[in-house]
């Protein structure tokens, strides 16, 4: 494909019905150099069969079809980008559109240099006709609140450099969890006035209204995934909120596990929900193995087994787990203090 062709990734669960309208609005596109990839992400309806005749019906065009177990959207999406051929990537969920002149403007501003990002107004449909438009980048802001929408145009090497989308985070914002993962590396957005990207409103309960009740617990966990662009302090804090969490919120946690058994986030998560259930055994568990696999200066779950440890009496354990945040974790507020409460705790224990 040529420097300026756009893989459109659409992943799909149970919403066949629309998916020959996105499709639709990608072949009446004024720029021509585009693939469609579905994601077909394990669903019961007809999303496949809807494909394949899309495909069909549009044999001039590339309509690529990949079909894989259940993961959730930033899985799937995953999925289509590793599989993505063109330079350019744009998400679109299965029930939106684009305009027709979206790609060809998105990729005129993508010339700009330096930009890697490119986010349109979004236009809603259906029962609400509101245009919303985003305010330029700014790494600040982003921290705090999600800026852009899931539609913006970027090159799938910033995917690649990012490291893709977190499949574990539960509920949603895996946008806004990406355009950190994006910030961290180096994001360059520009933002466009025209509404192109066309968001679907139903009377029916979206993604945005099913995260409503647990938007600030997926935001504490959200942040969990950013330790190095947020205060330990606060993360600290964010802790005991997650800790706090229902059961329907720690089964899909332990969901999260089965299917993303190498991820840690949700090892971390799951942990500080047993460690103040008082499940400290199941606890240091979760701790143990999230440790083991989080990546390099992302302290959260050795800080957790260190502490669930020192309430065990695990003395041998403490002894083992301290020299190493000693070392790698020195720069924390408090691990200056641990050395003196972990002779403190063998002071107190039986000979």
């Amino acid at each position: 494909m040529t420097s300026d062709s756009v893989s459109v990734v659409v992943p799909c669960f149970k919403q066949a019905e629309y998916l020959p309208e996105a499709v639709q609005s990608v072949v009446e596109q004024t720029h021509r150099r585009w693939e469609i990839v579905i994601v077909d992400d394990g669903s019961p309806d007809a999303t496949a069969e809807v494909a394949r005749r899309l495909g069909s019906e549009h044999p001039e065009c590339t309509i690529r079809l990949i079909r894989k177990p259940n993961g959730g959207l930033a899985d799937a999406r995953n999925r289509g980008i590793e599989a993505a051929v063109g330079p350019w990537i744009l998400p679109l969920d299965a029930d939106d559109r684009l305009a027709p002149e979206c790609l060809e403007q998105l990729l005129a501003a993508a010339a700009e240099p330096g930009v890697n990002l490119v986010c349109p107004a979004k236009q809603e449909f259906g029962t609400s006709q509101t245009v919303v438009r985003y305010p330029p980048f700014d790494a600040e802001r982003l921290r705090q609140e999600n800026l852009y929408h899931c539609s913006c145009l970027f090159p799938k090497s910033l995917w690649q450099a990012a490291g893709g989308y977190e499949p574990t985070l539960p509920f949603g914002l895996e946008d806004w969890d990406f355009w950190l993962r994006c910030s961290a590396v180096g994001l360059c957005a520009r933002v466009l006035a025209e509404p192109l990207f066309l968001y679907r409103r139903t009377e029916g309960a979206s993604m945005i209204d099913r995260l409503a009740p647990r938007v600030g617990l997926v935001e504490a966990m959200l942040r969990t995934l950013h330790p190095a662009q947020f205060d330990p302090r606060q993360l600290l804090t964010l802790h005991a909120l997650i800790g706090i969490s229902d059961d329907e919120t720690l089964a899909e946690i332990s969901r999260k596990i089965e299917r993303f058994p190498d991820r840690h986030p949700p090892y971390l998560w799951r942990g500080l929900i047993y460690k103040r259930r008082k499940s400290l055994d199941l606890a240091y568990a979760d701790f143990e193995t999230g440790a083991s696999l989080a990546s390099e200066g992302d302290w959260q779950a050795a800080w957790h087994l260190f502490e669930t440890a020192m309430q065990q009496r695990r003395h041998a354990d403490v002894q083992r787990i301290l020299p190493q945040l000693l070392e790698q974790h020195a720069y924390l507020p408090w691990v200056k203090d641990v050395s003196g409460a972990f002779g403190a705790a063998k002071s107190r224990s039986p000979e």
